[in-house]
């Protein structure tokens, strides 16, 4: 019993200190205001005014945001680690109400950004809101995960890298770019260097100080060395120099010291299919005006391939008939001499055929047309480290028959990979077929000379539907033991 009362007590304790709203402002940010219902005076130390904030509640409540008696958003509480981005212009100072949306005259709680008071040391803090340099009076250079968390509040790491959305201190936003981040000394922040994509584009982004008086002295640059773009379609189975010297701008507002800033520039590398390298190199004027120039280090981003296309082989069956006539003797007594038409193989029929898709997915060019934001590589073609999502892989097909005369039999539709290296084929047959076409005639039955089968009877081209599946070639040949002997010869 003892036992049960001290857990109960130590819940009771831990849910006392729980806290109900979490503010951060950006989410990757390590700093966070933590309050609880009713309070009213909680203050969040900044050295700007924030242009956004991201909030997460206790509970499942739904909240209205105020400022300044204007309302500024709603969020819905989902966890105190699940947050909401509401982007305004918060003053210093002005206090930020959160009120019930079920009724907005209970104010819930309340808290306000200050303005850091801390001395004034060699630095001077980036506007890293918006990327821009700027200056505040009596304020530190801020660190650099400061800087960073809210240049770019939102970064979503992917199994390719990391994206960039919602910062306007980047023109490269979305689906479309990977970024890649470095500080003064060249080492790599956030993340290593991702596993390339060909045809995918990277931007980097480099992050230093520097006084104002230094800002012809010290530049940054990126120097790609390698990367080119092949224009090749790529089936499965089958130098740019950017010199950074971004304009600091606000001016010092006192002479001594001289403080640093924060400057934050970006380099888009160019477009490849092969492995991209690149330097980041500083570079100072000597005071004989001689430069030089240091690589603090050497980058090598690994491409792996697009592919447009792949070859497969199809197991088909096809409702497009290709019967056989034989003029035969008629067996009825009656009709002794004369001659009838047998026909044999007038039903479906099963084809093996060579295969190509062409990874040009309908479902990807509608989400497209429907203003999603999508990869430019991904209209035309496939990666599989960014691989198209399960409903996505459908791709239009054509093939031709293998085990008959290929360019007789011409395939074309639409397949679905429901895996790797399968899928379900649907689409038309168009072949040249036997064809014996007279009217009031029954086979095996209507009697008729043999200058007149050989007449009638003919080829032509016809249409009907097919399905079956499609695999790819390799599991075709280990289903089939196909690659068995020529790997033993070797």
């Amino acid at each position: 019993m003892k036992k049960l009362i001290y857990i109960i007590t130590l819940l009771a304790s831990t849910i006392a200190h729980c806290q109900d709203f979490k503010v951060k402002l950006g989410l990757t940010a390590s700093e966070a205001l933590e309050f609880k219902k009713d309070e009213q005076d909680k203050k969040f130390s900044v050295e700007l005014n924030p242009e956004k904030i991201f909030i997460a509640a206790s509970g499942t409540a739904e909240y209205v945001i105020k400022h300044k008696e204007k309302q500024m958003g709603t969020f819905t509480a989902s966890g105190i680690d699940h947050f909401t981005e509401i982007s305004s212009q918060f003053e210093i100072d002005k206090p930020i109400q959160i009120f019930d949306k079920q009724d907005e005259n209970v104010l819930v709680a309340q808290f306000s950004f200050v303005s850091r008071s801390t001395p004034p040391t060699s630095g001077t803090p980036v506007n890293a809101t918006n990327g821009n340099q700027g200056t505040t009076n009596n304020s530190s250079t801020p660190p650099l995960s400061v800087v960073l968390a809210r240049t770019f509040p939102k970064i979503v790491p992917t199994e390719f890298g990391l994206q960039v959305y919602g910062s306007s201190a980047t023109k490269y936003r979305g689906k479309k770019y990977v970024h890649i981040f470095f500080d003064q000394f060249g080492n790599n922040i956030f993340s290593t260097i991702p596993q390339g994509i060909s045809n995918l584009q990277y931007v980097v982004h480099l992050f230093f100080l520097k006084k104002p008086s230094e800002e012809l002295e010290k530049t940054y640059a990126v120097n790609q060395t390698s990367g080119e773009f092949d224009a090749t379609i790529v089936f499965n189975n089958a130098d740019l120099v950017a010199g950074l010297n971004p304009k600091a701008e606000g001016g010092i507002e006192n002479k001594q010291p001289e403080k640093q800033q924060w400057h934050h520039a970006e380099v888009l590398l160019s477009t490849s299919t092969t492995n991209i390298t690149f330097d980041i190199i500083k570079s100072k004027m000597q005071p004989d005006d001689n430069i030089n120039k240091q690589v603090l280090g050497t980058y090598t981003i690994k491409m792996s391939k697009v592919f447009h296309g792949s070859f497969d082989v199809g197991l088909l069956n096809t409702n497009l008939v290709n019967p056989t006539f034989e003029l035969v003797d008629d067996p009825t007594p009656a009709n002794v001499g004369q001659k009838i038409v047998k026909q044999t193989d007038g039903s479906n029929r099963g084809v093996v055929s060579l295969m190509a898709s062409f990874y040009v997915s309908p479902v990807i060019i509608v989400q497209k047309l429907l203003g999603r934001d999508i990869p430019t590589y991904k209209l035309s073609g496939r990666n599989f480290l960014d691989d198209h999502k399960i409903y996505e892989r459908i791709y239009p097909t054509i093939g031709v028959s293998l085990n008959q005369k290929a360019f007789d039999n011409l395939f074309f539709g639409l397949n679905w990979e429901f895996a790797r290296g399968g899928a379900i084929f649907l689409g038309r047959h168009y072949g040249k077929v036997n064809v014996f076409e007279k009217d009031q005639f029954t086979f095996q039955s209507t009697n008729i000379t043999e200058a007149e089968f050989n007449v009638i009877k003919n080829t032509a081209w016809r249409t009907n539907w097919a399905f079956g599946a499609k695999l790819d070639i390799k599991i075709f040949r280990n289903l089939f033991g196909l690659g068995n002997e020529s790997s033993s010869n070797n």
